[in-house]
């Protein structure tokens, strides 16, 4: 018995659907696991992926048909990981083809051959996620019957090993590039905040502490313009507001903020909006941001947020 090839193109335009939508392999995983099972006719399927710092494959996501029993596997691989020289995740990122075991029981490096049984699971077929470099881990899929890959199902399996591969790349380079960003913005000597447009304080970096004397905690959820005085709230709108209506252009103005011991700073800020989120959309949430800083560098916009603008200071008098 081997599979058809009537279902394969629906397959590939549903995995290129959910690769353009997902944030991510973490949200991606299980919907690429149930396509390829109800797409391709397996009843369960396993991503394992490499973690290259423990140097060890991780299962961090499955999939099973409703009427599969898989309640034993999952005991046995729940927490567990392999080494790439053990069990078949190990051989698959070792070999790094594309192999059909029909069955499994016999096959000394699944080591789950009981729980398999008891599921009805006989046959297996794994392939490997490549990111153009190297493989980063691999896919299992199990089934009941049977079922003898042809040409054109190999074909498609080494397409999808290899964009999801290069996805799974791509969305962890952002994620560590998003840390190391996030890591900057905490740890600047001004005050960076992201503000909604009705003035609730939705994020400030440590700096809130030197800079205007308040614990984070004291200000976040807060509203802005209990801090900003009375004389300055119209021109801190505008700003915001004209940044909101033109993504990328940054607008300066100078203010006056509060300080915990009641004195007030005078401050020369920038406001710029997100271009991913301006306009209309950034007005539905954080809309705009302030911040006050410690020294007299120029005026420059420090960081970006969700339908957020930033204002970076560069005078305290």
């Amino acid at each position: 018995m081997t599979s058809g090839h009537s279902s394969y193109p629906l397959v590939e335009f549903e995995l290129t659907r959910i690769l353009e939508e997902a944030p991510g392999l973490d949200a991606a995983a299980p919907r690429i696991l149930q396509t390829l099972c109800e797409g391709l006719g397996w009843q369960v399927g396993e991503l394992w992926l490499l973690d290259a710092d423990a140097n060890l494959l991780r299962r961090t996501a499955a999939w099973h048909s409703p009427d599969v029993d898989v309640s034993a596997m999952e005991a046995i691989t729940r927490g567990v990981a392999a080494t790439p020289a053990s069990g078949l995740p190990g051989r698959m990122f070792r070999t790094g083809n594309i192999e059909y075991i029909p069955n499994v029981s016999s096959d000394p490096a699944f080591t789950r051959k009981e729980a398999a049984a008891r599921a009805g699971l006989c046959c297996a077929l794994i392939f490997p996620l490549t990111d153009g470099r190297a493989t980063t881990g691999g896919i299992i899929l199990l089934r009941r019957e049977p079922l003898e890959p042809d040409g054109r199902l190999r074909t498609v399996l080494t397409t999808a090993g290899r964009r999801i591969g290069e996805f799974a790349r791509e969305h962890q380079a952002i994620g560590r590039s998003g840390a190391y960003f996030r890591n900057v913005v905490e740890n600047l000597p001004d005050v960076v905040a992201l503000i909604g447009l009705d003035g609730t304080i939705h994020y400030e970096n440590v700096a809130i502490v030197q800079v205007l004397g308040y614990d984070r905690r004291e200000q976040i959820g807060r509203n802005l313009y209990d801090f900003v005085h009375a004389e300055d709230v119209p021109s801190v709108l505008a700003s915001i507001r004209a940044a909101l209506e033109q993504p990328g252009i940054t607008w300066s103005n100078r203010l006056r903020l509060r300080h915990k011991d009641g004195s007030w700073k005078v401050l020369e800020a920038a406001c710029c909006a997100d271009q991913r989120e301006g306009g209309r959309r950034a007005q539905e949430g954080p809309a705009g941001g302030l911040s006050a800083g410690r020294g007299d560098r120029p005026g420059d916009y420090g960081a970006r947020g969700p339908g957020a603008g930033t204002c970076r200071s560069g005078v305290d008098e």
